[in-house]
């Protein structure tokens, strides 16, 4: 029996960072059945490769280009763990086992690999600073459609009982979302916000609640300062994340906050329309469209189309398997072949702007701009420079090899 009010001053020692895996996550999922009807408020957080791309275009609102960059990163990149912090209305949270320790659980995923998968360099050095073992993760991970089954019959999604608590977590429902309709997102954040009324009905963004808070700003480490919330675990790990942002809201809900927070719900920070209005966009870069200097076709913008192209070709020429060193030596010098014929087609500017990847471990920079090239010369439907730069399209890029071309 717990008592009516939890400390907010949790130890270490007092709490248990359940780790779930591959061969525990059946086990651990029936305890989270057990636990959810009693403790209905859901703190969440994800961690994931970072931000990695950008769309190039003109929009209409902050919103909309905000979740464009959400959709495009989500869809080419994999969740690396994901926490959750259980707790009632008086934020106690669930004990687990005989040692009476309150419980909290954090998944590991699988399919994020270290070696071949495109992202931010900043984000995973971040990661494994705080811990995160990527080699482990591969090897006992859990695999991201069993995890998906299981959770849709947990009790936890698509439940009006349940509470999700979150920080700024556009990106946190989008890789959920992700996992548990096994497709991309979709390409309107209307279809997305619909998505999420019907896997999570009531939501609460910390981040959005702190616009109805005087004199609190900053990120969630902020917040807690600011709060006086201690932390307990890791920094930047999913679990220890969950667990501050479910004492934050707690905290904040009791100092800011009186009677029912539910007209505050189902808003994500930076998504959708707040306050009724669009937000005007400011100004992305000075490449929104770019400038190509041929007569027929003045300006350019990139498609989305033009993204699936881009990351298809960096898959295999970037990030070929281990293993396989005397086929991407060969598909290297085929391609710095082309490259010089390519460039002299393409002013330097352009191959630069639209290099749409930020960071991807600093690899062979140079082949980016082979890809982004072609990619660019297809979209003109200048078929005949590529040609004659030898390169076909169809049969060598998107091929597995280069033997005929």
């Amino acid at each position: 029996i717990l008592p009516p009010t939890m400390s907010l001053f949790l130890k270490d020692d007092s709490i248990q960072i359940r780790e779930v895996w591959s061969d525990n996550l059946q086990e651990e999922m029936d305890l989270i059945r057990e636990v959810v009807d009693d403790f209905p408020y859901v703190a969440m957080d994800t961690e994931f490769p970072g931000i990695v791309v950008r769309p190039v275009g003109t929009f209409k609102s902050n919103a909309d280009y905000h979740y464009e960059t959400l959709k495009l990163n989500v869809n080419i990149l994999n969740i690396i763990q994901l926490g959750l912090t259980f707790s009632n209305e008086q934020g106690n949270l669930p004990t687990c086992g005989t040692d009476s320790k309150y419980c909290i659980w954090q998944f590991n995923f699988r399919e994020f690999d270290l070696d071949s998968d495109i992202f931010a360099v900043d984000s995973i050095d971040l990661l494994k600073q705080s811990g995160i073992d990527f080699a482990k993760n591969t090897r006992q991970g859990i695999e991201s459609s069993r995890f998906a089954e299981l959770l849709m019959s947990s009790g936890i999604v698509l439940n009006g009982n349940v509470h999700w608590v979150t920080f700024h977590s556009g990106y946190d429902f989008g890789y959920l979302l992700k996992l548990l309709t096994c497709k991309n997102l979709p390409d309107s954040q209307t279809s997305f916000f619909e998505l999420i009324n019907v896997y999570f009905p009531t939501v609460y963004d910390i981040k959005h609640l702190m616009k109805f808070c005087n004199s609190l700003h900053g990120g969630l480490n902020k917040l807690a300062e600011l709060l006086e919330v201690e932390r307990v675990g890791i920094c930047h790990q999913a679990g220890s994340d969950s667990l501050l942002t479910s004492c934050t809201f707690r905290k904040l809900k009791e100092n800011f906050f009186v009677g029912p927070l539910q007209k505050y719900a189902g808003v994500l920070y930076g998504l959708g329309v707040e306050n009724g209005k669009n937000v005007p966009l400011r100004p992305l870069t000075n490449y929104t469209t770019v400038p190509l200097g041929y007569k027929k076709s003045p300006r350019l913008v990139v498609s989305y189309e033009s993204y699936k192209f881009v990351f298809e070709a960096m898959r295999l020429v970037l990030c070929y398997p281990r293993g396989h060193g005397s086929e991407l030596t060969l598909r290297k010098s085929r391609a710095h072949g082309v490259l010089m014929k390519l460039l002299k087609l393409i002013e330097k500017r352009v191959a630069l702007s639209c290099v749409l990847v930020e960071d991807y471990n600093q690899r062979d920079y140079l082949y980016v701009l082979i890809i982004t090239s072609i990619c660019l010369l297809f979209q003109m439907r200048i078929k005949p420079l590529v040609n004659k730069a030898g390169v076909s399209l169809a049969d060598g890029l998107l091929s597995s090899s280069y033997d005929t071309n």
